[in-house]
């Protein structure tokens, strides 16, 4: 029998027999309860839940359904609305409405017009003039269209009135509509008429067969303009046209024969019978001989657009692509706020990418693609790579939420509006839609462009940094919308920030001891040819040399061979060259001279390199929370190898001498750790580090570390953990022949798919994808035969995106159960990251994710939001099921596992053969024996556990201190057992051996009394009570 239970309401329970006719769908996946009707309806604003009790139901081969105990869930019904209008189009004050729009009443229900009631919606003119319209039925019956006459006049207002009682509900004719007066509820305002041509802006090859022709306003897609209209030469001969077509603001000239990178090319337009128009009809200019920008960019082979649709995304791109490899998968990823979907298949046709996801994302996600080619490069037609890319915003096809606007930054005569999304470069807005006042007086927007999640403004004459400065918007018939169409709203006078640089693109430019850092107003991209003799610096006139360049987002780093002084000017230049750099949609950065760079070196408040070796550069503490020296890539020689997953690697080796001197270094200035970077386009961080040096740092130092950081990952490990001497023992070899083996990888898509997807029905959702992290030793640089460490160490990885503490966690993949151990793990902010840093022991494989478990039998509990939290972090694990049963005695395995699994346990398998009570070769068993390793629990004298036992009071705060000072933080008495325990008129009952614990346990809070004068040692503690004392010590020994 199927329950329907309404919760914390009045109503009784609905029962449904399997055998029923209410119930339907047998022999198939789905089954059906028809629990409701018109007649008998749900309440409305409800939680009620379903169980289907054990056995209900069974498969083709006879097995029960659901298996073991009844199967619940719930879930909340509606808000009941009242008849009444859903939407108006336009909408209620619209402005710069077309002259001919759909004009459009959408009821919340089915409706009827009621012909009895004479001019049921009649339109008018602002000035009263009644207009000639026809009223009909629309899509649906909840929809209906009002039809003018003729096409409205340009910037005038109209109005509507709808009459009472003009349209009625079509199920009871008895509930009637209202009405509503168009002069207080639904009025708008046709556009101003536009009399200005379109102006050609740029025109550049979009791939090796297309030019586009970039004007500045939306054009008439339906014009269907002739070939014959167009002349396009290459080297000054002529190439013949194949088609036209014109997409938004842009028209695309497709060629009959290719052109490749350094041709000239030239294009005319001579008007004729069928002219380029904008919206408003006004024809362009013609122009002849007009040149193509032909750079090694443009001639690129790029990502267009995306969209997102369930578990699919599309991606398109410039040019048409051959056939993919089906492992090709593995190099994209996407994201939704800043988790990962999971991508598990890929197909190709055209110019057409298809990714198949693990997950589909919520109507209220912001979705990015981000592709590095590996061993399975996507290729076009003509044998050329497809550029990787990253932060790539794609349509999210269920998106029905508008952009939120975040900042607005200005420099030189560009001002950048910054969105949570990505914004479409279609239907641009008017640069009339805009108002920027510099104190009281207006700059004019000349240009208006959109890319990524940027409107960028172009502005009559330049900023100035020391006068205030706004910006306000005014949605139109065309405006700032999100790739799904969801228009932005207004804004006013929103506070522009404006930096000290003269170049549009560039935010700031500092420097600190050897590190130039530029800030873009906009994420920007480096071409493959991009060299460092490209840039210039120089301090106080005189030229510095450049060791190398690294572009990560929104910025530009540049590591230079000398050290500026305190007081020195410093001017930054960049050159146009064999590469180039780019924001997402292929606009190059423009050449600048003398651009002024703000020096840091030594102003207060400011951490100085003054006097650090050329070789060492700075993680900055904006990266991870904490500034670290950084051993500059030239520290390492760089050899072809084969990755963890066989994907084609560099392999660095760190040479002894530099890395001896960096411990020299940094030993003198009073730190302890060093730090080494792989760069962040390499598939995996694979780094060798000679042992000797790292042997002779920690005996002069015991808090010496070395630090990996590959792009959003950083993995510390402590030099005291590694026994070194043990080591060189073990391996018969002397130090300076051995190094440390280090291995971060991103575990390529579709590795544990089984795993994942077993995650996921558990409620834990994928932040940052999976690392594969390994530490090993090798001799004589024999790398395929080396032996792995079971060493603690931390692994931190940031995101952009937004976390609650007590949902997200980080967690190694246990393969022997499918299962998501947690390790413990802390969140910090660091800049515009979150970061997440978790202990680690050994090779794991690791994972960030964030939990959406619930019990639905702990919604009133006094316990509810620690046990939520426990469970949230898989600690409380999912062998609960749905139900807590938070009342119920907990028994000393329940324990014993809930504890190992908060302290991040491995578990011991062999250990737990001490005890000839508990089961070999279970999760269960192996956590015990965990607990037994780390001295946790002893047993009893007659190789016994008694997992089944219920645990006592006084035996849980005997684990839970030696839980403590196995984390390396014991707690010592204020004074006596007896004192501590002096309220307690039961303290006799406490155990000899177990009073020293129980009264450390109470003396911290960790575990109080049942009353104020009882303690009940041995009574029996409930999940509950055990969840909370456990949720206390973690806290107190930092695990949570």
């Amino acid at each position: 029998m199927i329950s329907l239970t309404p919760v914390n309401a009045t109503g009784g329970a609905r029962y449904f027999n399997v055998n029923s006719t209410a119930v339907t769908g047998g022999g198939t996946p789905t089954i059906t309860v028809d629990a409701a009707s018109e007649a008998n309806t749900l309440l409305e604003k409800t939680m009620y839940t379903v169980t289907v009790p054990q056995g209900a139901f069974h498969d083709q081969d006879g097995n029960l359904f659901p298996a073991s105990g009844p199967l619940t869930w719930s879930y909340t019904t509606s808000e009941v609305k009242g008849f009444g209008i859903e939407t108006l189009s336009p909408a209620d004050r619209s402005e710069s409405v077309s002259l001919n729009p759909p004009i459009k009443i959408t009821f919340n229900r089915n409706v009827v017009l009621n012909n009895a009631v004479a001019g049921p919606v009649i339109l008018y003119k602002g000035d009263g003039t009644k207009l000639e319209s026809t009223l009909s039925v629309g899509s649906s019956a909840k929809e209906f269209i009002v039809t003018p006459a003729a096409a409205l006049d340009n910037n005038t207002t109209y109005y509507l009135d709808i009459a009472n009682g003009a349209f009625v509900d079509a199920n009871n004719s008895q509930v009637i509509y209202s009405g509503l007066s168009g002069k207080n509820a639904w009025s708008f305002q046709t556009y101003s008429l536009d009399k200005t041509a379109p102006v050609l802006k740029s025109a550049l090859v979009d791939n090796n067969r297309t030019i586009r022709l970039n004007y500045d306003e939306a054009l008439k897609t339906e014009a269907a303009l002739l070939p014959s209209s167009f002349a396009v030469t290459v080297n000054d001969e002529k190439r013949a046209i194949d088609s036209i077509s014109i997409q938004g603001a842009s028209i695309y000239i497709k060629l009959s024969t290719g052109v490749t990178v350094g041709q000239i090319i030239k294009v005319s337009y001579s008007g004729g019978l069928r002219p380029i128009q904008d919206l408003s009809g006004n024809n362009a200019s013609t122009f002849s001989q007009y040149q193509v920008t032909n750079g090694v960019q443009s001639a690129l082979t790029t990502i267009k657009d995306g969209t997102l649709t369930g578990k699919t995304v599309l991606l398109n791109f410039n040019d048409t692509l051959q056939a993919v490899n089906p492992n090709a998968y593995s190099q994209f990823s996407v994201y939704a706020d800043g988790y990962s979907l999971g991508v598990n298949a890929i197909s190709s046709s055209g110019a057409k990418l298809n990714l198949s996801l693990d997950n589909a994302a919520t109507n209220t996600q912001v979705i990015r693609v981000a592709y590095s080619a590996g061993s399975y490069p996507v290729v076009d037609t003509n044998g050329q790579s497809v550029a990787n890319f990253s932060d790539f915003y794609i349509r999210n096809s269920a998106d029905n939420v508008p952009p939120v606007f975040q900042s607005a930054a200005g420099s030189g005569n560009k001002i950048v509006l910054t969105y949570n999304e990505g914004i479409s470069s279609g239907s641009l807005p008017m640069n009339s839609q805009f108002s920027v006042l510099v104190g009281s007086k207006p700059n004019y927007v000349t240009a208006v462009a959109a890319g990524g999640t940027q409107v960028t403004l172009t502005l009559q004459s330049a900023l100035a940094v020391n006068q205030p400065t706004t910006v306000s918007y005014v949605p139109g018939t065309s405006g700032i919308a999100d790739l799904n169409g969801n228009r932005a709203p207004y804004l006013n006078q929103q506070s522009v920030n404006i930096s000290g640089t003269t170049v549009s693109d560039i935010s700031s430019a500092t420097i600190t001891g050897d590190e130039l850092l530029v800030t873009f107003s906009k994420t920007m991209q480096a071409s493959s040819g991009l060299n460092a003799n490209q840039f210039g610096v120089r301090f106080d006139g005189s030229t510095v040399g450049i060791q190398s360049y690294y572009i990560s987002g929104s910025t530009l780093k540049l590591m230079l061979s000398s050290v500026v002084k305190s007081g020195q000017t410093v001017d930054l230049s960049y050159m146009s060259g064999s590469g180039t750099i780019s924001d997402q949609n292929g606009n190059l950065l423009t050449p600048f001279t003398a651009l002024s760079v703000q020096n840091m070196t030594g102003v207060a408040g400011n951490s100085s390199t003054a006097g650090r070796p050329s070789y060492l550069g700075t993680l900055a503490a904006s990266e991870f929370g904490k500034e670290y020296p950084l051993l500059k890539t030239d520290s390492a020689t760089a050899a072809d190898d084969r990755s963890v997953y066989s994907q084609s690697v560099k392999r660095y080796n760190l040479t002894a001498e530099r890395l001896a001197a960096g411990y020299d270094y940094v030993y003198k200035q009073g730190t302890s750790a060093l730090a080494f970077e792989v760069p962040s386009t390499d598939l995996s961080a694979y780094v060798s580090v000679p042992l000797k040096p790292l042997l002779d740092a920690v005996n002069r130092d015991s808090k010496a570390a070395f630090l990996l950081r590959h792009g959003d990952h950083l993995y510390r490990l402590a030099l005291n953990d590694v026994n070194m001497n043990s080591l060189a023992a073990t391996l018969i070899a002397d130090s300076n022949n051995i190094s440390l083996v280090l291995r971060l990888e991103k575990v390529p898509a579709g590795t544990f798919t089984p795993f994942e997807q077993k995650l996921q029905s558990q409620g834990l959702q994928t932040v940052t994808g999976l690392m594969d992290i390994r530490l090993s030793a090798a001799v004589s640089s024999n790398y395929a035969n080396t032996t792995a460490l079971s060493v603690p160490a931390e692994y931190a990885v940031r995101t952009t995106a937004t976390l609650n503490s007590d949902q997200a966690s980080a967690a190694r993949l246990d393969l022997a159960y499918y299962d998501a151990a947690y390790l413990p793990s802390k969140l910090s902010s660091a800049g515009s990251y979150t970061v997440i840093t978790a202990s680690t022991v050994g090779n794991q494989v690791v994972g960030t994710f964030l939990s959406t478990r619930s019990f639905t039998d702990m919604n009133s509990h006094w316990s509810k939001s620690i046990v939520s939290q426990l469970a949230a972090k898989n600690i409380i694990d999912s062998s609960y099921g749905s139900t807590f049963k938070p009342e119920q005695k907990i028994t000393r395995a329940e324990f014993a596992v809930m504890l190992s699994r908060g302290l991040g346990l491995l578990g011991s398998r062999e250990t737990a053969q001490r005890f000839r009570d508990v089961q070999p070769s279970t999760q269960t068993g192996d956590y015990i024996g965990a607990a037994a390793k780390a001295g946790i629990i002893t047993g009893n004298t007659d190789a016994t556990f008694r997992p089944n036992d219920n645990i006592t009071r006084e035996q849980l705060a005997i684990m839970i201190i030696r839980a403590m000072e196995y984390t390396g933080h014991p707690i010592t008495l204020n004074g006596t057992s007896a004192t501590a325990l002096a309220a307690f008129k039961d303290r006799s009952k406490i155990q000899n051996q177990a009073a020293e614990f129980v009264a450390k346990a109470v003396q911290q809070g960790i575990i109080l009394g049942m009353t104020t004068t009882e303690f009940q040692p041995q009574g029996n503690a409930t999940r509950a009570q055990a969840a909370v004392m456990l949720q206390r010590m973690l806290t107190m020994a930092g695990y949570l």
